[in-house]
Order: C-alpha cells, then structure tokens, then sequence
C-alpha cells in the first residue's frame, strides 16, 4: 500500500516537472521573439528619425517563372541611392532583367539597373536611382518608386515588358511632389508642355539647358530634339526621352557649341528647336518655335553619304573616261564612252555637291536640281557606255540617286499638305 502511494504520487511530479519545463521554453521564445519585434520597431523609429530611408521587403515581380523581390533600400557613397532586388529565375533558360522606366516622386529619372540570371538561379542587384536626376528634379526625400520591369532572352525575344510596380518608403507621407515649373515655355500643345529651366555649362557632356517636361495628355509619347540653333548657329543637340503617362521630367539637352559662339543665358531671341513627340507607332505632333515642319533623317543621312560618295566617284570615273578616250582613240572604233565618261562625271560631281549643300532644305529646289543633274548622268552613261562597260555601273548609282530624289521631293509634298494627327 505505501509502495503503491509512493509510486502514484510519484508519477504526477513527472507529468508536474514536465509541463513547467514546457511553459518556461515557451515564456522564453515568446519574450525573445517579442524583443527582436521590440528592437526592429525601435530601429525603423530610429531610421525615421534620423531621416534615413526604409523599405519593407515586398514582391515586385511574379510572373512567367521570373521572380523580383525588393529587400533593402541602400545608399552608396559613389553610386547614390538604390533599391537591393534580390532575383529570381526559376525557368530553365537564361534570362536579362531590365527596367523599361524609372518614376521616383513622379518624377521621370534615369535608372542603372541590369541583372542576367542564368536558369534556375538568383541574384543580388541593386537598382541606383540616377542621383544627377533626384538633384534636376529637387528630390531630397524620395516617397514612391514606380517601376516598368522587362525580361528578354538571348535573341532579345521578351518574356515579359512593361511590367508595372511600386515601393512606397518610410519617406512616403513627407514626400513634396510640387513641380518646379518655373523658366521659359518652349512648348504647349496636346498636354505636353516643355520649359527651359537652366543652362549648364559645365555638365559631363558639355553645355546642357535643363528641361522640365509635363505629360498630361494620357498617352505614353517619346520627345526628341530634332534640330536646334542657338544664336544663330546650328547646334547638334543630344537628347531622346521616354514620358509615360501623367509624368514629369527633368532632362537635359547636350549641345556641340562652337567656341567663338558660346551660349550665355537662355532667351526667347536666342533658342530654336525643332520637338518631334512620338509614342511607338508613330510621329504623334510636332513643333518648331516658329512653323511647324516635317524632315526625314534617313534621307538627310543618306544625302550626306550619298553627295560624298559621288565627289570621291567624280576621280575614278574620270580617271576611266580619260583612258576609256584614249583607247578608242587609238582603235579608232568612233565610240564616245570616253567623252560620255567625262561628262557623266562632272554631273555626278555637281550632284554630290547639291546633294550635301541642300540636305537641310525644305524646299523642292534642291530634290528637282539632283532629279535633273543625275538623271541626265544616267541617259548619257547608259546611252554612250559602248565598251566602256564601268560607265554603266555609275550611270546605275546616278540613277539611283534620281529616284531616291523623286521619292524625297514626293514625300515632302506630302508631308507638307497633310494633316498631322494630334494627341
């Protein structure tokens, strides 16, 4: 009987002994898990307090095997601020992530981003907002990152494009998104508005005028610096951007300025430009500071190339003509491939000539001087090639450039009476 007393009051102490042990871990999990909660909070209310930027860690991307987490918002010394993207590719091919555009505070900036990832790896990589950008837009706190996330393969074939998310920071209810739209209008038509802010002379790729540029007109577009001059003089400006809807921006316009005609200041009296606005079809509307007007690059390219190709072609065709003389001189066959020869070669001389000096023009002078000039090279060569069988080789280039004349001076009519589509 008392062994039997002492062996059940025995069996309880275990069962008693073990439940407390339980308990007490338990107390300790929760008190440790409840201070690394404690600490965290007490480090993001630091780091809002001390102004530095936060993230939370967020998924951007989840699609077509192609994973994009946001972890970290980091700052570099050199490179500015970025956003740490751990990526991941779950697919079994290679892949290149990239970002098609970059929109911090509402504000169109620069992104330095790009990540290969093999298949069925992962990646770090941080996405550096372009901090030359923040400073042109007045961003010192930045609130909202919007992103627009591509992936293509090796034969750049995308898997997917455009792509959109968004991070809000620990910044996001301090954030000032009031547009500095101050300077000179340069342009207001279709809800894209364009104004000269200021002039930077000592930018990294020489003089740039800082541009603020509106979008509302609910399209996507791209705006490019067709022609400008400054001064009087013609300007070889550097700038192509991407708007997308209801967005600013702050870009810069890179001028090649002569040094006998340095640019000053930015005026009305001093400035014109030529603004092509396009969204990926087509040209949407463009303007000029005076008319509005229509140029094809390609063709003024291929003027360029075309007029020199011919002036260096005037020496060897006369060159081949003389000898071509020559020897039907001494067979005395009455041929005038030579003669021929001679002739075609100054006209393609004179062509290649108005074919440089006119590649700028509007006017049709220009397309009926080439029209008349290489088509008459043509109809000589062809006519008098006789054994000088390289005369009809020239006389095909000269035929060529006629009928690239004829389309040229066809396309400007029609540019000319037709009616531009609009925004």
């Amino acid at each position: 009987m008392a062994a039997g007393c002492s062996s059940s009051s025995e069996e309880p102490k275990e069962v008693v002994t073990t439940d407390a042990a339980d308990t007490s871990g338990e107390a300790e999990e929760a008190e440790e898990t409840a201070a690394a909660e404690e600490t965290e909070e007490n480090a993001a209310a630091e780091a809002e307090d001390s102004g530095v930027v936060t993230i939370e860690e967020q998924v951007l991307v989840d699609q077509d095997g192609i994973k994009i987490t946001a972890t970290e918002y980091v700052t570099d010394g050199f490179m500015g601020d970025g956003i740490k993207l751990l990526v991941e590719n779950n697919t079994d091919q290679d892949y290149s992530i990239g970002c098609d555009a970059l929109i911090v505070n509402d504000y169109m900036i620069t992104d330095l981003f790009a990540c290969d990832v093999a298949g069925g790896k992962k990646a770090n990589e941080v996405m550096y907002l372009s901090s030359t950008a923040l400073k042109a837009a007045g961003i010192t706190n930045v609130g909202k990152i919007e992103m627009y996330f591509h992936a293509y393969d090796s034969d750049w074939e995308n898997l997917f494009s455009k792509v959109y998310s968004e991070i809000q920071t620990s910044a996001y209810d301090s954030m000032d998104t009031t547009p500095d739209d101050t300077g000179l209008e340069l342009y207001n038509e279709n809800g894209i508005r364009i104004v000269g802010k200021t002039v930077d002379e000592n930018s990294f790729w020489g003089t740039a005028i800082l541009l603020y540029c509106e979008n509302t007109s609910g399209q996507n577009v791209g705006i490019n610096v067709e022609n400008m001059s400054i001064n009087g003089f013609m300007m070889t400006p550097c700038m192509t951007e991407r708007n997308p809807l209801m967005r600013l921006q702050f870009s810069a316009v890179s001028l090649k300025i002569m040094e006998s005609n340095p640019l000053k200041k930015l005026n009305s009296n001093s400035i014109s430009m030529t603004w092509i606005l396009m969204k990926p079809s087509r040209i949407l509307t463009q303007s000029h500071s005076q008319q509005n007007r229509q140029k094809g690059n390609t063709m003024k390219i291929w003027k360029l190339v075309s007029g020199i190709l011919s002036i260096v072609l005037f020496v060897f065709v006369s060159f081949q003509s003389c000898a071509a003389g020559l020897a039907n001189s001494l067979e005395e066959n009455g041929e005038i491939s030579g003669s021929a020869g001679l002739i075609v070669a100054v006209l393609m001389l004179v062509g290649g000539i108005v074919s440089i000096v006119t590649r700028q023009s509007e006017k049709k002078g220009g397309n009926i001087a080439l029209i008349i000039l290489f088509g008459l090279a043509a109809l000589i060569g062809f006519a008098g090639s006789g054994s000088f069988s390289d005369l009809k080789i020239w006389s095909g280039w000269c035929l060529i450039n006629m009928i690239l004349a004829v389309v040229a001076l066809i396309a400007g009519g029609k540019n000319k009476a037709g009616t531009q589509d609009s925004i």
